[in-house]
């Protein structure tokens, strides 16, 4: 039995042969005294456990090696040694280390973070080439979520660049308290403040390169949700490609892929298209009754700032849009009268100036075609107004 600043002493276990030993520890240990165990024990790469603190962890961990082990190379050792018939393991092989090791009430620390990440529970599995966190149930501010973390393998294939994956998952999540709580925004009256100093190229600390997945059962956007997203990314020291994203908007699918770039504030640019939205969930928006088909949308937009606010004053970009099939009732706004029922409605708008401005579009019903102009302004709730109606333009045959 080892006091190692747990509740209850370490239970430790050895069998000695003539080549080599086993152990295993099970019980509760501070992360001072586990990382002093993993020097004497030759685990030369202890990273798994940086920037850790809080209750002591629970260990249950199995040890083999020879007596004379060969060089230690980096990352957590593995016990996988076949263990010959005198008890100890078999020639050839380094000290190895496997198991799990649990933590609860934790709080972990790193530089690319305005503060301590906490978390209710994790479990470092212990038995690869690489340590394994999984399941980790964290919060950070008002964000929370659970997340899985596998470092980048000690080796890597040449021409490969390996790189640690990331993976997590929210129930709901709110963009803006995800940004400040990364960045740094504490008080209300300070928040702009910190995240600007934070942000800036001169203070903010390089983000590590990882490849991440993260999904979202509820994701808010201003006035709209996305249900089910799902974003992949690949973190680079400054700035991240988000390299795809999907998910279910407005009774359709919304898709695409996306840049955020590190500054003097963050700067976001997406390509995506929306496909098969319902004409009562877009109309709804703007206070109108619809009905009709499905509406499809495509388009590009770039946007910088720290709030929603800021982002929709620095939007710009461009949105094809084509809705077939379509019914727009006059209440509340006057409708012009050629929306009132067509057989397709497709054209243009502009972003800019915290709006999205159709300078042309076209209303065709049966053989007939109208322009019709409209002015969308960014709010919650978005608003849009309608220009007086150009003339019917008869087809020719």
């Amino acid at each position: 039995m080892i006091p190692a600043g747990g509740a209850t002493p370490l239970n430790v276990a050895v069998q000695i042969g003539a080549r080599g030993y086993q152990a295993t520890v099970r019980g509760q240990a501070s992360f001072t005294r586990i990382r002093e165990f993993a020097h004497l024990a030759g685990i030369a790469d202890v990273s798994a456990l940086d920037g850790l603190a809080g209750d002591p962890a629970t260990l249950d961990l199995g040890a083999a090696g020879p007596w004379l082990p060969a060089p230690l190379t980096p990352g957590p050792a593995t016990l996988s040694a076949e263990i010959d018939a005198d008890g100890g393991p078999a020639a050839n092989n380094t000290d190895r280390l496997v198991g799990t090791l649990t933590l609860r009430n934790a709080n972990w620390r790193s530089d690319v973070l305005a503060g301590p990440m906490e978390i209710a529970q994790a479990v470092l599995h212990l038995g690869g080439e690489t340590a394994v966190w999984d399941p980790i149930e964290f919060s950070y501010g008002p964000v929370k979520g659970t997340a899985s973390f596998q470092p980048a393998p000690p080796e890597c294939p040449a021409g490969e660049e390996c790189v640690p994956q990331l993976n997590i998952h929210f129930g709901e999540l709110d963009p803006a308290q995800l940004q400040a709580a990364l960045l740094g925004a504490r008080r209300q009256s300070t928040g702009i403040a910190a995240l600007i100093e934070r942000f800036s190229a001169s203070s903010a600390p390089a983000w590590p390169r990882l490849n991440a997945t993260v999904s979202v059962d509820s994701l808010q956007l201003g006035p709209v949700t996305i249900e089910k997203a799902a974003v992949a990314l690949q973190v680079q020291p400054t700035g991240v490609d988000i390299t795809s994203f999907e998910g279910q908007l407005l009774g359709g699918k919304v898709s695409g892929a996306g840049k955020l770039t590190q500054g003097d504030k963050p700067a976001y640019s997406f390509d995506g298209k929306l496909a098969k939205a319902t004409a009562l969930d877009v109309c709804r928006l703007f206070s109108l009754r619809c009905s009709g088909g499905p509406m499809d949308a495509l388009g590009h937009v770039e946007l910088s700032g720290f709030t929603d606010r800021d982002l929709a004053a620095s939007a710009t970009g461009s949105v094809h849009f084509d809705w077939r099939r379509g019914s727009i009732e006059e209440v509340p706004a006057e409708i012009p009268v050629a929306l009132k029922h067509f057989d397709r409605w497709l054209g243009d708008a502009r972003i800019s100036s915290n709006q999205a401005v159709i300078a042309a579009s076209d209303v065709e019903q049966a053989a007939h075609k109208t322009g019709v102009e409209a002015t969308v302004t960014f709010a919650d709730p978005p608003s849009i107004t309608f220009a007086a109606a150009k003339p019917v333009q008869v087809a020719k045959p």
